[in-house]
């Protein structure tokens, strides 16, 4: 059996006002890093945690 292993980065995410944005606001950053990671089978979710928004970035399973 190898041994594998991922990791979640979990980005707190705000506009110039230091309010968190709302999902629209968004996409386009979320559609700009998928795109520019390629290769790096990352995932992003916008997800709320106790009214705090955060953007989550996943390796998925790596093997090195």
């Amino acid at each position: 059996m190898k041994l594998t292993f991922g990791f979640e980065w979990e980005i707190p995410i705000l506009n110039t006002k230091f309010i968190p944005p709302k999902q629209e606001e968004i996409d386009d950053l979320i559609f700009d890093l998928r795109n520019s990671i390629k290769g790096s089978h990352t995932g992003f979710d916008f997800i709320r945690y106790f009214n705090a928004h955060v953007l989550e970035f996943r390796s998925g399973i790596l093997r090195d």
